[in-house]
């Protein structure tokens, strides 16, 4: 990962996304995450492998996991052949937890669900912090091996015949402690540990027989074996060993032993690392199911708390204009009205956000229907014309002649628009808040323009985080600073993008882009 002067850290990232629109995103939200990225995208297999073989580096791969016809398994495996030190994370909005953990154990550093992409930036900095672990470990390894490599190889010759040592170099005394003529003296058995000995000569005796029949390619073999030592303990070794004819034409066996003791408690400290890894990745999995539960066990108390005064206010409204509570005049009738549905709105709410709370498990969907898009914005205007009145501020819905057909979940589009127009009025002192509407190419657009206070630039991507409110928010207007977060997500859940433009002391306008055809309408 490359530096500049400032403190922004410079990241070159390679993009696997079928989805061009997708691929912008997450280059952008890395950006807006304090990350100064420098994008490669590429859609599939092809032009995967082609951008490894290229001379480009980079610091870190972020890969869909469902691209047609080349799924993450396999754009992982090819990711790790070929740029094993690259960190690889994972963006999707389909993997689940049993696919997370096996992408983890398979190499992956991370995941991150496209429903929350906020996440991303702090996904990239722990996979980079990851790799450069990952490389200090590996110089560690090389300086094991570099130290290894320079111990004094043992050199010897083993009489195939008699089975006794013809030499051994004096570097046998550093190793073992014995000296050349005391390990010359015993018998082959004493010279390495039980069971290392027998492998040996069986092993042996199968290479002598090939050589013998003139099999040449069986000559040299590498074993591993334990050697006592004069104090006691036993040493590590590699053996390389070739079969070969002195002068005599007699057959004999040369080796070279070598120390690798620091070699196999490196790998024994790599298998403890991952071993202790899985380990990690069991606890947090279990710990997340954990908070998930939690989550949930919360989300639902508090629902049914905030629920049963809710349905006894519906339930009075009701009563109210059914007259069980005396007669109402038209204007009570409509007042009632708009308390009814208010209420019921605000039902829907408390349960699209429990059913937001299930969006890490996958099991939020919205439920499209056909309607009439003018209708839905008029209907939800409605509700907020009171508060706007009350402010003495204009609220006006542009809508074409005829309406704007819709297909798309209703109750979640009504919230992200009362979300938007609610924020409009409430930042807004004087003039007034326009809702448009229009529909073309299968796409539905709406946009909510005030005249109010305005946003810095600065502010314009924290507003759509978790309790973003921006820097300039008025600490006279209450807000917990979830309804544009809350919003976005139902935006992307919808199939569309929530963005906004602001100029401070002018306004801004909130523009929502969601999908509007059926599946079957937007057939050829």
């Amino acid at each position: 990962m490359a530096e500049d002067s400032g403190a922004v850290p410079h990241v070159r990232a390679l993009i696997v996304e079928d989805d061009p629109a997708d691929a912008e995103f997450t280059c952008e939200t890395l950006r807006e995450g304090g990350i100064e990225a420098d994008c490669t995208v590429v859609g599939g297999r092809d032009s995967l492998e082609r951008a490894l073989e290229g001379p480009g580096t980079f610091d870190v791969v972020l890969a869909d996991y469902t691209i047609p016809g080349f799924g993450g398994p396999e754009a992982l495996e090819i990711l790790k052949k070929r740029r094993p030190d690259v960190p690889v994370v994972f963006v999707s909005g389909t993997v689940g937890e049993e696919r997370a953990v096996e992408l983890l154990q398979n190499g992956a550093v991370d995941y991150v669900l496209k429903d929350r992409m906020s996440r991303l930036p702090f996904a990239v900095e722990r996979a980079l912090a990851h790799a450069s672990e990952v490389a200090r470990r590996r110089r560690s390894e090389r300086l094991y091996q570099l130290l290894a490599e320079n111990v004094a190889d043992v050199l010897w010759v083993l009489d195939v015949n008699s089975g006794h040592l013809d030499y051994v170099s004096p570097s046998i005394e550093r190793l073992t402690g014995f000296t050349p003529e005391e390990v010359m003296a015993r018998p082959l058995d004493d010279s390495v540990v039980p069971g290392s000995a027998e492998e040996m000569l069986e092993s042996m005796a199968g290479r002598v027989d090939a050589y013998l029949a003139g099999d040449r390619s069986a000559t040299t073999r590498m074993h591993r074996a334990e050697q006592p030592c004069k104090d006691g303990h036993a040493v590590c070794t590699e053996i390389l060993t070739t079969i070969s004819t002195d002068d005599k034409g007699c057959l004999q066996l040369l080796g070279v032993t070598r120390d690798i003791t620091q070699r196999v408690q490196v790998e024994q400290a790599l298998d403890d690392y991952r071993a202790n890894l899985e380990r990690i990745v069991a606890e947090r999995t279990d710990e997340l199911k954990r908070a998930n539960a939690a989550k949930g066990e919360f989300l639902a108390s508090m629902g049914h708390e905030l629920r049963t005064p809710l349905n006894s206010i519906i339930g009075f409204a009701d009563l109210m204009l059914a007259g069980m509570a005396g007669e109402v005049s038209g204007e009570q009738r409509e007042h009632l009205g708009v308390i009814l549905e208010a209420g019921k709105h605000l039902l829907a709410v408390i349960n699209d956000i429990l059913d937001l709370s299930k969006l890490d498990a996958s099991r939020v969907e919205p439920h499209p229907a056909a309607f009439d898009a003018c209708l839905a914005v008029r209907d939800a205007t409605r509700i907020l014309t009171p508060i706007a009145a009350g402010k003495c501020i204009d609220l006006a819905v542009e809508c074409p002649e005829g309406g704007v057909p819709a297909f798309t979940d209703r109750r979640l589009l009504t919230q992200i628009l009362l979300n938007l127009v609610a924020n409009a009025i409430k930042f807004t002192d004087r003039g007034g808040v326009t809702v448009r509407v229009a529909g073309s190419g299968g796409r539905l657009v709406f946009e909510v323009e005030d005249t109010g206070c305005g946003i810095a630039e600065d502010d314009l991507d924290g507003i759509f985080h978790d309790f973003g409110r921006g820097k300039a928010a008025r600490p006279d207007i209450e807000g917990t600073g979830l309804g544009l977060a809350i919003s976005r997500r139902l935006a992307v859940l919808l199939g569309g993008t929530l963005t906004a433009v602001s100029e401070v002391g002018r306004g801004s306008t909130f523009t929502l882009d969601v999908r509007a055809e059926s599946p079957r309408s937007a057939e050829p």
